[in-house]
Protein backbone atom coordinates (compact mmCIF):
# COMPACT_ATOMS: atom_id res chain seq x y z
CA UNK A 1 0.00 0.00 0.00
CA UNK A 2 3.04 2.31 0.83
CA UNK A 3 4.16 1.69 -2.67
CA UNK A 4 1.22 2.83 -4.29
CA UNK A 5 1.13 5.92 -2.46
CA UNK A 6 4.59 6.70 -3.21
CA UNK A 7 4.36 6.07 -6.81
CA UNK A 8 0.59 7.90 -7.39
CA UNK A 9 2.93 11.02 -5.21
CA UNK A 10 5.36 10.92 -8.24
CA UNK A 11 2.57 10.64 -10.64
CA UNK A 12 1.47 14.21 -8.92
CA UNK A 13 4.62 15.54 -8.99
CA UNK A 14 5.20 14.65 -12.71
CA UNK A 15 2.11 16.43 -13.66
CA UNK A 16 2.09 19.08 -11.46
CA UNK A 17 5.18 20.14 -13.39
CA UNK A 18 4.13 19.13 -17.38
CA UNK A 19 1.66 22.06 -16.06
CA UNK A 20 3.67 24.47 -15.12
CA UNK A 21 6.05 23.62 -18.56
CA UNK A 22 2.92 23.91 -20.53
CA UNK A 23 2.19 27.70 -18.51
CA UNK A 24 5.77 28.59 -19.25
CA UNK A 25 5.55 27.45 -22.74
CA UNK A 26 2.53 29.32 -23.05
CA UNK A 27 3.48 32.36 -22.15
CA UNK A 28 6.89 32.27 -23.53
CA UNK A 29 4.77 31.92 -27.24
CA UNK A 30 2.34 34.68 -26.19
CA UNK A 31 5.20 37.01 -25.56
CA UNK A 32 7.43 36.03 -28.82
CA UNK A 33 4.41 36.62 -30.95
CA UNK A 34 3.82 40.29 -29.39
CA UNK A 35 7.74 41.19 -29.55
CA UNK A 36 7.81 39.94 -33.13
CA UNK A 37 4.20 41.69 -33.63
CA UNK A 38 5.42 44.72 -32.34
CA UNK A 39 8.90 44.44 -34.21
CA UNK A 40 7.09 44.44 -37.67
CA UNK A 41 5.09 47.38 -37.15
CA UNK A 42 8.14 49.31 -35.70
CA UNK A 43 9.76 48.09 -38.85
CA UNK A 44 7.31 49.92 -41.24
CA UNK A 45 6.17 53.15 -39.43
CA UNK A 46 9.98 53.64 -39.09
CA UNK A 47 11.07 52.83 -43.04
CA UNK A 48 11.19 55.84 -45.09
CA UNK A 49 9.19 56.35 -47.81
CA UNK A 50 11.17 55.38 -50.61
CA UNK A 51 13.91 53.21 -48.87
CA UNK A 52 14.40 49.71 -49.54
CA UNK A 53 13.46 46.92 -46.55
CA UNK A 54 16.07 45.37 -44.67
CA UNK A 55 16.45 43.15 -41.71
CA UNK A 56 15.14 39.94 -41.99
CA UNK A 57 11.65 40.23 -43.23
CA UNK A 58 12.75 41.95 -46.56
CA UNK A 59 11.68 39.19 -48.21
CA UNK A 60 8.24 39.61 -46.64
CA UNK A 61 8.27 42.99 -47.37
CA UNK A 62 9.26 42.98 -51.12
CA UNK A 63 6.77 40.38 -51.78
CA UNK A 64 3.95 41.72 -49.46
CA UNK A 65 1.37 42.25 -52.26
CA UNK A 66 1.88 39.32 -53.77
CA UNK A 67 1.86 36.91 -50.85
CA UNK A 68 -1.38 39.23 -49.56
CA UNK A 69 -3.02 38.13 -52.94
CA UNK A 70 -2.02 34.28 -51.94
CA UNK A 71 -3.48 34.70 -48.05
CA UNK A 72 -6.56 36.59 -49.78
CA UNK A 73 -7.29 33.50 -51.85
CA UNK A 74 -6.36 31.38 -49.66
CA UNK A 75 -9.07 32.31 -46.67
CA UNK A 76 -11.31 32.77 -49.89
CA UNK A 77 -11.24 29.44 -50.60
CA UNK A 78 -11.57 27.85 -47.19
CA UNK A 79 -15.02 28.06 -46.62
CA UNK A 80 -17.79 27.56 -49.81
CA UNK A 81 -20.74 30.09 -50.63
CA UNK A 82 -24.13 28.88 -49.57
CA UNK A 83 -25.03 29.68 -53.66
CA UNK A 84 -28.94 28.76 -52.56
CA UNK A 85 -28.66 32.36 -50.93
CA UNK A 86 -26.89 34.70 -54.01
CA UNK A 87 -28.77 37.08 -54.72
CA UNK A 88 -31.86 37.38 -51.65
CA UNK A 89 -32.13 40.57 -49.90
CA UNK A 90 -33.45 39.72 -47.13
CA UNK A 91 -31.49 42.50 -45.13
CA UNK A 92 -30.69 44.62 -47.43
CA UNK A 93 -33.43 47.49 -47.83
CA UNK A 94 -31.33 50.04 -49.53
CA UNK A 95 -27.32 50.56 -50.30
CA UNK A 96 -27.37 52.67 -46.74
CA UNK A 97 -27.85 49.45 -44.78
CA UNK A 98 -24.70 47.76 -45.80
CA UNK A 99 -22.97 49.81 -43.44
CA UNK A 100 -22.83 47.86 -40.34
CA UNK A 101 -24.17 49.61 -36.67
CA UNK A 102 -21.07 48.23 -35.08
CA UNK A 103 -18.18 50.05 -36.97
CA UNK A 104 -20.00 51.48 -39.79
CA UNK A 105 -17.60 49.75 -42.09
CA UNK A 106 -19.36 48.54 -45.44
CA UNK A 107 -20.29 44.37 -45.46
CA UNK A 108 -18.73 42.69 -48.78
CA UNK A 109 -21.34 40.58 -49.74
CA UNK A 110 -19.27 37.65 -49.84
CA UNK A 111 -18.01 37.16 -46.29
CA UNK A 112 -16.27 34.09 -45.29
CA UNK A 113 -15.70 32.76 -41.99
CA UNK A 114 -12.05 32.05 -41.74
CA UNK A 115 -10.48 28.85 -39.94
CA UNK A 116 -8.67 29.27 -36.62
CA UNK A 117 -5.59 27.41 -38.52
CA UNK A 118 -5.58 30.10 -41.64
CA UNK A 119 -6.10 32.85 -39.32
CA UNK A 120 -2.74 31.94 -37.61
CA UNK A 121 -1.18 31.14 -40.56
CA UNK A 122 -2.24 34.47 -41.49
CA UNK A 123 -1.17 36.42 -38.52
CA UNK A 124 2.38 34.95 -38.83
CA UNK A 125 2.82 36.04 -42.55
CA UNK A 126 1.04 39.65 -41.50
CA UNK A 127 1.22 40.02 -37.83
CA UNK A 128 -0.02 43.73 -38.13
CA UNK A 129 -3.83 44.62 -37.97
CA UNK A 130 -3.23 47.61 -40.44
CA UNK A 131 -2.89 47.65 -44.24
CA UNK A 132 0.28 50.47 -44.11
CA UNK A 133 2.71 47.37 -43.63
CA UNK A 134 1.83 46.18 -47.61
CA UNK A 135 1.48 49.59 -49.14
CA UNK A 136 4.63 49.22 -50.64
CA UNK A 137 5.66 52.82 -50.78
CA UNK A 138 9.13 52.21 -51.30
CA UNK A 139 8.71 51.11 -54.37
CA UNK A 140 7.72 54.59 -55.21
CA UNK A 141 8.02 55.79 -58.35
CA UNK A 142 7.29 52.45 -59.35
CA UNK A 143 3.94 52.60 -58.12
CA UNK A 144 0.56 53.81 -58.18
CA UNK A 145 1.75 57.22 -56.46
CA UNK A 146 2.14 58.69 -53.42
CA UNK A 147 -0.04 61.05 -53.05
CA UNK A 148 -1.23 59.80 -49.89
CA UNK A 149 1.45 58.16 -48.29
CA UNK A 150 1.71 61.33 -46.02
CA UNK A 151 -0.19 60.19 -42.17
CA UNK A 152 -1.34 57.40 -44.26
CA UNK A 153 -2.84 55.95 -40.69
CA UNK A 154 -3.96 59.26 -39.41
CA UNK A 155 -6.55 59.99 -42.49
CA UNK A 156 -7.64 56.39 -43.23
CA UNK A 157 -8.72 54.12 -40.91
CA UNK A 158 -8.93 50.28 -41.72
CA UNK A 159 -10.60 48.24 -38.87
CA UNK A 160 -10.84 45.35 -40.18
CA UNK A 161 -7.93 44.94 -42.77
CA UNK A 162 -5.03 41.83 -42.74
CA UNK A 163 -5.67 38.99 -40.08
CA UNK A 164 -8.92 36.71 -40.36
CA UNK A 165 -10.71 40.30 -41.77
CA UNK A 166 -13.33 39.09 -44.18
CA UNK A 167 -13.29 42.48 -45.93
CA UNK A 168 -9.84 41.99 -47.49
CA UNK A 169 -10.91 39.78 -50.23
CA UNK A 170 -8.94 40.18 -53.87
CA UNK A 171 -6.99 42.31 -52.47
CA UNK A 172 -9.94 44.69 -51.64
CA UNK A 173 -10.15 46.53 -48.27
CA UNK A 174 -13.09 48.80 -47.18
CA UNK A 175 -12.41 51.42 -44.23
CA UNK A 176 -13.52 54.76 -43.09
CA UNK A 177 -11.78 58.61 -44.08
CA UNK A 178 -11.06 59.47 -40.43
CA UNK A 179 -12.12 63.12 -40.43
CA UNK A 180 -15.16 62.20 -40.98
CA UNK A 181 -16.29 58.48 -41.67
CA UNK A 182 -17.27 58.38 -45.07
CA UNK A 183 -16.93 54.67 -46.50
CA UNK A 184 -13.92 54.24 -48.50
CA UNK A 185 -12.16 51.09 -50.73
CA UNK A 186 -8.71 50.41 -50.51
CA UNK A 187 -7.62 48.15 -53.89
CA UNK A 188 -3.72 46.59 -54.30
CA UNK A 189 -5.29 46.10 -57.64
CA UNK A 190 -2.47 43.51 -59.08
CA UNK A 191 -2.09 39.98 -58.28
CA UNK A 192 1.17 38.49 -57.54
CA UNK A 193 2.05 37.34 -61.36
CA UNK A 194 1.90 40.17 -62.71
CA UNK A 195 3.73 42.09 -60.30
CA UNK A 196 6.38 39.46 -61.36
CA UNK A 197 6.04 40.10 -65.30
CA UNK A 198 6.60 43.71 -64.06
CA UNK A 199 9.50 43.40 -62.65
CA UNK A 200 11.19 41.29 -64.60
CA UNK A 201 10.54 43.87 -67.49
CA UNK A 202 11.45 46.68 -65.86
CA UNK A 203 15.00 44.77 -64.58
CA UNK A 204 15.22 43.30 -68.50
CA UNK A 205 13.96 39.65 -67.69
CA UNK A 206 16.44 39.47 -64.47
CA UNK A 207 14.76 37.50 -61.31
CA UNK A 208 16.12 40.50 -58.96
CA UNK A 209 13.60 39.38 -56.24
CA UNK A 210 15.10 36.13 -56.23
CA UNK A 211 18.64 36.94 -56.50
CA UNK A 212 18.66 39.33 -53.35
CA UNK A 213 17.29 42.59 -55.37
CA UNK A 214 20.06 42.64 -57.49
CA UNK A 215 18.04 45.07 -59.74
CA UNK A 216 16.41 48.35 -58.54
CA UNK A 217 12.92 48.56 -59.98
CA UNK A 218 12.54 52.00 -59.14
CA UNK A 219 16.25 52.78 -60.65
CA UNK A 220 15.03 50.71 -63.61
CA UNK A 221 11.83 52.01 -64.15
CA UNK A 222 13.37 55.34 -64.71
CA UNK A 223 15.86 54.58 -66.86
CA UNK A 224 13.11 53.69 -69.45
CA UNK A 225 11.79 56.95 -69.65
CA UNK A 226 14.75 58.98 -71.00
CA UNK A 227 12.61 59.47 -73.73
CA UNK A 228 9.36 61.00 -73.82
CA UNK A 229 6.25 58.60 -72.88
CA UNK A 230 3.95 58.74 -76.42
CA UNK A 231 1.54 55.51 -77.43
CA UNK A 232 3.72 54.04 -79.40
CA UNK A 233 6.50 53.71 -76.63
CA UNK A 234 3.66 52.77 -73.94
CA UNK A 235 2.31 49.95 -76.37
CA UNK A 236 5.81 48.46 -77.19
CA UNK A 237 6.59 48.49 -73.21
CA UNK A 238 3.49 46.86 -73.12
CA UNK A 239 4.86 43.78 -75.81
CA UNK A 240 8.13 43.52 -73.91
CA UNK A 241 6.22 42.75 -70.66
CA UNK A 242 3.59 40.42 -72.39
CA UNK A 243 5.34 38.70 -75.40
CA UNK A 244 3.27 35.57 -75.60
CA UNK A 245 -0.17 37.57 -74.44
CA UNK A 246 -2.33 36.05 -77.62
CA UNK A 247 -5.74 38.03 -76.40
CA UNK A 248 -5.69 41.77 -75.13
CA UNK A 249 -8.43 43.64 -74.03
CA UNK A 250 -6.41 46.13 -73.02
CA UNK A 251 -6.53 50.12 -72.64
CA UNK A 252 -3.78 50.51 -75.21
CA UNK A 253 -5.33 48.56 -77.83
CA UNK A 254 -6.60 51.43 -79.16
CA UNK A 255 -5.30 54.43 -77.12
CA UNK A 256 -5.10 57.85 -78.25
CA UNK A 257 -2.77 60.93 -78.20
CA UNK A 258 -5.80 62.71 -76.71
CA UNK A 259 -6.26 60.36 -73.94
CA UNK A 260 -2.75 60.05 -73.18
CA UNK A 261 -2.49 63.76 -73.11
CA UNK A 262 -4.96 64.04 -70.52
CA UNK A 263 -3.86 60.98 -68.64
CA UNK A 264 -0.11 62.99 -68.36
CA UNK A 265 -2.39 66.38 -67.39
CA UNK A 266 -3.76 64.53 -64.64
CA UNK A 267 -0.85 63.31 -63.31
CA UNK A 268 0.96 66.60 -63.67
CA UNK A 269 0.52 67.24 -60.01
CA UNK A 270 2.19 70.23 -59.86
CA UNK A 271 0.87 71.50 -62.44
CA UNK A 272 3.76 72.90 -64.60
CA UNK A 273 2.67 71.39 -67.84
CA UNK A 274 5.52 68.95 -67.98
CA UNK A 275 5.57 65.17 -66.17
CA UNK A 276 8.81 65.01 -64.28
CA UNK A 277 10.63 61.54 -64.21
CA UNK A 278 9.20 60.69 -60.86
CA UNK A 279 5.04 61.60 -62.57
CA UNK A 280 6.06 59.97 -65.55
CA UNK A 281 7.04 56.45 -63.80
CA UNK A 282 4.21 56.63 -61.96
CA UNK A 283 1.95 56.62 -64.86
CA UNK A 284 4.05 54.22 -66.99
CA UNK A 285 3.52 51.54 -63.81
CA UNK A 286 -0.05 51.84 -63.95
CA UNK A 287 -0.54 51.85 -67.50
CA UNK A 288 1.40 48.71 -67.25
CA UNK A 289 -0.15 47.12 -64.22
CA UNK A 290 -3.80 47.99 -63.75
CA UNK A 291 -5.03 51.14 -65.97
CA UNK A 292 -8.21 51.82 -62.89
CA UNK A 293 -6.53 55.03 -61.83
CA UNK A 294 -5.92 56.59 -64.73
CA UNK A 295 -9.72 56.38 -66.29
CA UNK A 296 -11.53 57.24 -62.67
CA UNK A 297 -9.00 60.57 -62.85
CA UNK A 298 -9.47 60.79 -66.97
CA UNK A 299 -13.76 60.60 -66.86
CA UNK A 300 -13.97 62.23 -63.29
CA UNK A 301 -17.00 61.52 -61.65
CA UNK A 302 -17.51 65.13 -61.17
CA UNK A 303 -18.19 65.62 -64.87
CA UNK A 304 -21.22 62.82 -64.64
CA UNK A 305 -19.15 60.05 -65.56
CA UNK A 306 -20.36 56.52 -63.90
CA UNK A 307 -17.37 55.72 -62.24
CA UNK A 308 -15.91 56.32 -58.15
CA UNK A 309 -13.75 59.18 -56.88
CA UNK A 310 -10.25 58.50 -57.01
CA UNK A 311 -8.58 59.87 -53.80
CA UNK A 312 -5.40 58.95 -54.27
CA UNK A 313 -2.71 56.16 -53.81
CA UNK A 314 0.41 55.18 -51.28
CA UNK A 315 3.14 52.48 -52.66
CA UNK A 316 0.74 49.77 -54.12
CA UNK A 317 -2.70 51.05 -53.05
CA UNK A 318 -5.07 52.85 -54.07
CA UNK A 319 -7.91 54.39 -52.33
CA UNK A 320 -11.35 54.88 -53.88
CA UNK A 321 -14.93 56.89 -52.09
CA UNK A 322 -17.40 53.73 -51.59
CA UNK A 323 -19.58 53.81 -54.54
CA UNK A 324 -22.59 51.64 -53.17
CA UNK A 325 -23.87 47.70 -52.91
CA UNK A 326 -23.74 45.84 -56.07
CA UNK A 327 -26.61 45.24 -58.21
CA UNK A 328 -26.51 41.55 -56.93
CA UNK A 329 -28.29 42.71 -54.00
CA UNK A 330 -31.25 43.33 -56.40
CA UNK A 331 -31.97 40.20 -57.66
CA UNK A 332 -35.00 39.16 -55.94
CA UNK A 333 -36.41 43.06 -55.34
CA UNK A 334 -39.66 44.14 -57.60
CA UNK A 335 -40.15 44.17 -60.93
CA UNK A 336 -41.26 47.39 -60.92
CA UNK A 337 -37.53 48.50 -59.28
CA UNK A 338 -35.93 45.86 -61.51
CA UNK A 339 -37.31 47.58 -64.63
CA UNK A 340 -36.39 50.78 -63.22
CA UNK A 341 -33.13 49.19 -62.60
CA UNK A 342 -32.71 48.27 -66.28
CA UNK A 343 -33.32 51.10 -67.47
CA UNK A 344 -30.53 52.74 -65.39
CA UNK A 345 -28.25 49.95 -66.51
CA UNK A 346 -29.02 50.63 -69.80
CA UNK A 347 -28.16 54.65 -69.85
CA UNK A 348 -24.92 53.41 -68.03
CA UNK A 349 -23.88 51.87 -70.97
CA UNK A 350 -25.37 54.68 -73.41
CA UNK A 351 -23.04 57.17 -71.69
CA UNK A 352 -19.92 55.34 -72.24
CA UNK A 353 -20.70 54.77 -75.86
CA UNK A 354 -22.40 57.61 -76.71
CA UNK A 355 -21.43 61.08 -75.09
CA UNK A 356 -20.45 64.71 -76.43
CA UNK A 357 -16.60 63.78 -75.41
CA UNK A 358 -16.52 61.30 -78.61
CA UNK A 359 -15.35 58.56 -76.52
CA UNK A 360 -16.36 54.87 -76.65
CA UNK A 361 -15.80 53.17 -73.62
CA UNK A 362 -15.84 49.68 -73.70
CA UNK A 363 -15.72 47.50 -69.98
CA UNK A 364 -14.92 43.91 -70.50
CA UNK A 365 -17.03 42.65 -67.29
CA UNK A 366 -20.34 44.39 -66.90
CA UNK A 367 -21.31 41.78 -64.36
CA UNK A 368 -23.50 42.15 -61.67
CA UNK A 369 -20.68 42.77 -58.62
CA UNK A 370 -19.02 44.99 -61.31
CA UNK A 371 -21.97 47.44 -60.98
CA UNK A 372 -23.11 49.29 -58.18
CA UNK A 373 -26.07 51.71 -56.41
CA UNK A 374 -25.93 53.96 -54.51
CA UNK A 375 -28.27 55.49 -51.57
CA UNK A 376 -29.51 57.82 -54.84
CA UNK A 377 -29.93 55.09 -56.80
CA UNK A 378 -27.02 56.67 -58.80
CA UNK A 379 -24.86 53.79 -60.67
CA UNK A 380 -21.35 53.33 -60.99
CA UNK A 381 -19.19 50.55 -62.45
CA UNK A 382 -16.34 49.90 -60.42
CA UNK A 383 -13.85 47.59 -61.93
CA UNK A 384 -12.00 48.80 -65.19
CA UNK A 385 -8.89 46.90 -65.16
CA UNK A 386 -9.48 45.67 -69.04
CA UNK A 387 -10.87 47.82 -71.00
CA UNK A 388 -10.75 49.56 -74.34
CA UNK A 389 -11.23 53.05 -75.12
CA UNK A 390 -12.42 54.40 -78.41
CA UNK A 391 -11.33 58.16 -79.54
CA UNK A 392 -14.37 59.03 -81.89
CA UNK A 393 -12.73 62.38 -82.40
CA UNK A 394 -10.20 61.21 -85.03
CA UNK A 395 -12.37 59.05 -87.17
CA UNK A 396 -15.54 59.64 -89.83
CA UNK A 397 -18.98 59.82 -88.61
CA UNK A 398 -20.28 56.91 -90.77
CA UNK A 399 -17.93 54.27 -89.15
CA UNK A 400 -20.98 54.19 -86.57
CA UNK A 401 -22.77 52.93 -88.55
CA UNK A 402 -23.16 48.97 -89.03
CA UNK A 403 -22.44 46.97 -91.23
CA UNK A 404 -22.78 43.48 -90.63
CA UNK A 405 -24.49 40.92 -88.48
CA UNK A 406 -22.05 40.92 -85.33
CA UNK A 407 -22.10 38.22 -82.46
CA UNK A 408 -20.18 36.25 -80.13
CA UNK A 409 -17.06 35.02 -82.75
CA UNK A 410 -17.32 38.70 -84.45
CA UNK A 411 -16.66 40.31 -80.74
CA UNK A 412 -14.10 37.44 -80.60
CA UNK A 413 -12.10 39.13 -83.12
CA UNK A 414 -11.31 42.19 -80.69
CA UNK A 415 -9.91 40.85 -77.73
CA UNK A 416 -7.07 38.93 -80.38
CA UNK A 417 -3.77 40.65 -81.33
CA UNK A 418 -3.45 41.06 -84.90
CA UNK A 419 -0.35 39.38 -86.95
CA UNK A 420 0.00 42.53 -88.61
CA UNK A 421 -0.05 45.31 -86.14
CA UNK A 422 -0.31 48.40 -89.24
CA UNK A 423 -3.32 46.57 -90.84
CA UNK A 424 -5.36 46.76 -87.40
CA UNK A 425 -8.84 47.30 -88.49
CA UNK A 426 -10.05 46.79 -85.00
CA UNK A 427 -9.46 50.35 -83.80
CA UNK A 428 -11.76 52.02 -86.39
CA UNK A 429 -14.81 49.82 -86.13
CA UNK A 430 -16.50 51.48 -83.46
CA UNK A 431 -20.08 49.87 -84.29
CA UNK A 432 -18.33 46.58 -83.23
CA UNK A 433 -16.79 47.86 -79.63
CA UNK A 434 -20.62 49.57 -79.11
CA UNK A 435 -22.33 46.09 -79.66
CA UNK A 436 -19.79 44.17 -77.91
CA UNK A 437 -20.60 46.32 -75.07
CA UNK A 438 -24.54 45.69 -75.03
CA UNK A 439 -23.47 42.08 -75.80
CA UNK A 440 -21.99 41.49 -72.60
CA UNK A 441 -24.48 43.79 -70.80
CA UNK A 442 -27.49 41.34 -72.03
CA UNK A 443 -24.87 38.13 -70.91
CA UNK A 444 -23.98 38.81 -67.84
CA UNK A 445 -27.15 40.82 -66.64
CA UNK A 446 -30.11 40.83 -68.31
CA UNK A 447 -31.08 37.62 -69.48
CA UNK A 448 -30.40 34.05 -67.94
CA UNK A 449 -27.07 33.17 -70.53
CA UNK A 450 -24.31 33.74 -68.57
CA UNK A 451 -25.54 31.36 -65.54
CA UNK A 452 -27.14 28.94 -68.15
CA UNK A 453 -23.64 28.24 -69.59
CA UNK A 454 -22.28 28.63 -65.99
CA UNK A 455 -24.42 25.95 -64.36
CA UNK A 456 -21.63 23.06 -64.99
CA UNK A 457 -19.12 24.81 -62.55
CA UNK A 458 -21.92 26.70 -60.29
CA UNK A 459 -20.63 25.26 -56.87
CA UNK A 460 -17.01 26.35 -58.26
CA UNK A 461 -17.49 29.63 -59.13
CA UNK A 462 -16.42 32.47 -55.99
CA UNK A 463 -19.82 34.66 -57.18
CA UNK A 464 -22.09 32.22 -59.71
CA UNK A 465 -24.23 34.95 -61.94
CA UNK A 466 -27.66 34.79 -60.47
CA UNK A 467 -29.52 35.20 -63.80
CA UNK A 468 -31.47 38.01 -65.70
CA UNK A 469 -32.60 40.95 -63.64
CA UNK A 470 -36.11 40.60 -65.80
CA UNK A 471 -36.82 37.34 -64.30
CA UNK A 472 -40.44 36.26 -63.78
CA UNK A 473 -42.01 39.07 -65.51
CA UNK A 474 -45.91 39.31 -64.79
CA UNK A 475 -47.96 36.77 -67.23
CA UNK A 476 -49.24 39.41 -69.22
CA UNK A 477 -46.13 40.32 -70.66
CA UNK A 478 -44.26 37.44 -70.59
CA UNK A 479 -47.74 36.06 -72.96
CA UNK A 480 -46.65 39.00 -74.97
CA UNK A 481 -43.01 37.53 -76.25
CA UNK A 482 -42.19 41.25 -76.61
CA UNK A 483 -39.80 41.43 -74.11
CA UNK A 484 -38.11 37.89 -74.50
CA UNK A 485 -37.52 38.57 -78.11
CA UNK A 486 -35.84 41.86 -77.99
CA UNK A 487 -33.43 40.14 -75.16
CA UNK A 488 -32.75 37.52 -77.40
CA UNK A 489 -31.70 39.78 -80.80
CA UNK A 490 -29.43 41.89 -77.73
CA UNK A 491 -28.14 38.31 -77.39
CA UNK A 492 -27.97 37.01 -80.74
CA UNK A 493 -28.12 39.69 -83.72
CA UNK A 494 -30.17 38.57 -86.80
CA UNK A 495 -29.68 41.54 -88.99
CA UNK A 496 -27.25 44.47 -89.16
CA UNK A 497 -27.72 47.12 -86.45
CA UNK A 498 -30.36 44.41 -84.88
CA UNK A 499 -28.95 44.99 -81.44
CA UNK A 500 -28.63 48.60 -81.56
CA UNK A 501 -32.87 48.33 -82.75
CA UNK A 502 -33.45 46.10 -80.02
CA UNK A 503 -32.19 48.14 -77.09
CA UNK A 504 -33.63 51.73 -77.83
CA UNK A 505 -37.20 49.30 -78.46
CA UNK A 506 -36.49 47.63 -74.97
CA UNK A 507 -35.83 51.42 -73.34
CA UNK A 508 -39.15 52.80 -74.86
CA UNK A 509 -41.13 49.64 -73.53
CA UNK A 510 -39.70 49.91 -70.32
CA UNK A 511 -40.58 53.11 -69.98
CA UNK A 512 -44.24 52.26 -71.14
CA UNK A 513 -44.80 49.85 -68.59
CA UNK A 514 -43.39 51.80 -65.90
CA UNK A 515 -45.04 54.91 -67.16
CA UNK A 516 -42.56 57.52 -67.35
CA UNK A 517 -42.66 60.08 -69.41
CA UNK A 518 -40.21 62.34 -67.35
CA UNK A 519 -37.09 61.61 -65.55
CA UNK A 520 -37.08 58.17 -63.86
CA UNK A 521 -36.74 58.40 -59.88
CA UNK A 522 -36.87 55.80 -56.98
CA UNK A 523 -38.14 56.30 -54.06
CA UNK A 524 -35.93 56.81 -51.43
CA UNK A 525 -37.38 55.79 -48.63
CA UNK A 526 -38.50 52.43 -49.85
Amino acid sequence: MRTIFFRWDRVQRVVSGHKRLCVVACLSFLILFTVYNHYERNQSANRPRGAKPQGPFSSRDLMGPAKMADYDNMAAGNSKLHHKDIGRRKEVETPATLLSDDNEIPVHPHNRVVSLVDALEYEFAYPSSNVKHFLGDFYCPACFGDSLCKDFDKKFQFPNAGRTSPLAQNGVYFGLKAANKEPIVGKLLVEAERYGKFHQFACQGKDSLLEGDSCDVNGAIVELLKQDLSVARLREFAAEMDPNEEEEYSILRCLSERFLQQAKSAYDIDKDNVLSTNESAKLLTTFLLNPEPIIFQVFHYNQGWPFPSFLGACGRMAVFEHSGSPLRYYYEDTWETRMKLTLKVLELVDKLTNNDQGWVIMPTDLGYDNIVVNSEWELYVIDVEDVVILDLASMPGDLLVEREVCNEDCFYDLTVKADEPEEDKTCVQPYKHIGATYYFLCHEILTDEAKNMSDMDYETLESPNPGGLLHDPPEDIEKDGTLASLLNECLYENTPGGRMKAVTELKALLKKWLGLDSQLTFDKDR
